[in-house]
């Protein structure tokens, strides 16, 4: 079972005012890595490189929430 946005808002519920001042941060446990998160978004406005394609066909569903880490902006 993933875990959902659902699950996401319960846990950030039980924070306490210093926590959420703190930057949000995702760990991949099997790389032993930690990454800041970059900012929100949703699938209809996240383009894969790659492809040039929203990220919808991927994620199967229009305007799915998204947490972003590893951005990278071309200039």
């Amino acid at each position: 079972m993933n875990y959902t946005f659902r699950d996401l808002l319960e846990a950030l519920k039980e924070l306490n005012e210093e926590q959420l001042d703190m930057t949000a941060t995702i760990c991949d446990y099997e790389a032993e890595e930690f990454y800041p998160v970059e900012f929100t978004s949703n699938s209809d406005d996240i383009v894969i490189e790659s492809d040039g394609l929203p990220g919808t066909g991927r994620l199967g569903a229009d305007n799915h929430p998204i947490i972003v880490i590893k951005a990278v902006v071309k200039q």
